[in-house]
């Protein structure tokens, strides 16, 4: 399943190159977003390799995987 997304991906990237190298200054924004949106697939992909969810489950103190905390100021 991952190699059929990392081939769509991989011609969205494609597609959105092409679009950006053309002259026309409406192919060349359409490419833009084109190219955004393969940006987070990609990441959303490698985002879906990790096993550990990022949030913490209800009624824990601290990540399943042992990882870091993203907010790390203590608000009193």
């Amino acid at each position: 399943m991952s190699l059929i997304l990392m081939f769509t991906i991989s011609l969205i990237v494609v597609a959105g190159v092409l679009l950006v190298l053309s002259r026309d200054i409406f192919r060349l924004i359409v490419g833009l977003a084109v190219l955004g949106s393969a940006a987070n697939l990609i990441v959303f992909m490698a985002r879906a390799r990790q096993p550990h969810p990022a949030v913490i489950e209800a009624g824990a103190s601290q990540f399943a995987g042992g990882g870091r905390h993203p907010l790390p100021q203590r608000w009193c």
